[in-house]
């Protein structure tokens, strides 16, 4: 960004006589001091075609620049002649007001200039050899061309400072509010609740598995170890179920003998047939 902003340029005397000097009065505004100078160069510029032809007219010097408002007029001498080709001498020329700073061109103001016969009859006809003294020249105010160029205002270049950690993206959103004590008890019996929940149903579930291989008649220890741990569960969601098939396993374990019996007593009774007969 710009530290210069140019509010006016007007030239003072338009259309002047062309060997009459320059007259530019400048109003500007500086954002922020600066403390170097600012170079304000006037170039005339003689040819369209070489910028060889190119005069510098002058140049001046402001600085310490404060921050404000400022204004002031560049006075410029005429083109000198013998540097403008002669076919160039009469018609369009051009007119270059440059500033820099700390030897960086940052702002560029282009004019065409006219210059031409003030005799009508001159002007009709011109002369081969070219007449400066009955020459006037005319800046077109209205068609100004400006060209902004960036540049480093500072020796140095200004850097953000930045933390020496690097950031993580887990911390780009974390909230550093200080939750409520009950809100964070409540928040940990419940995890430890869904916890002891998941434990409990995974048992049940390896409990349903060694259920299905269980044999009439087998020793009652996994009926023991599901009654400890219906006895280690808290009471809650699904804690009725698992009770439901302990006992389930544990009936299946106690019906193991009276299964046995029904099947000896009509076995028995053949055998006694067999022999009656």
């Amino acid at each position: 960004m710009s530290r210069i902003n140019i509010v006016s340029a007007n030239f003072i005397e338009n259309p002047a006589a062309f060997g009459k000097e320059f007259k530019l009065e400048i109003t500007f505004e500086a954002f922020q001091h600066l403390e170097k100078d600012l170079v304000w160069q006037l170039v005339y510029v003689g040819s369209p075609s070489k910028n060889v032809h190119d005069q510098i007219l002058d140049s001046i010097f402001i600085g310490p620049t404060p921050a404000g408002r400022h204004q002031f007029v560049l006075d410029a001498p005429a083109p000198i002649l013998s540097k403008i080709p002669q076919e160039d001498l009469v018609g369009v020329a051009g007119l270059l007001l440059k500033i820099k700073y700390n030897e960086q061109e940052f702002i560029n103001l282009g004019w065409f200039v006219r210059v031409f016969y003030s005799d009508p009859e001159m002007e009709a006809a011109p002369p081969a050899v070219p007449q400066p003294d009955l020459l006037t020249r005319e800046v077109m105010v209205d068609d100004v061309r400006v060209t902004n160029i960036p540049i480093k205002w500072g020796d140095v270049e200004e850097v953000i400072p930045q933390s020496d950690e690097p950031i993580a993206d887990d911390d780009i959103a974390i909230d550093l509010t200080v939750p409520d004590t009950d809100d964070v008890q409540g928040s940990v019996q419940a995890g430890e609740g869904q916890a002891e929940s998941g434990s409990d149903e995974e048992d049940s579930e390896e409990d349903e598995e060694s259920g299905s291989d269980i044999e009439i008649g087998s020793d009652d220890s996994d009926g023991e170890e599901v009654e400890e741990d219906e006895q280690g569960d808290e009471p809650g969601a699904g804690a009725g179920d698992c009770g439901d098939e302990a006992m389930e396993v544990e009936n299946a374990g106690d019906a193991a003998p009276t299964t046995e019996k029904p099947t000896e007593a009509p076995v028995q009774d053949a055998l006694n047939d067999v022999t009656n007969a």
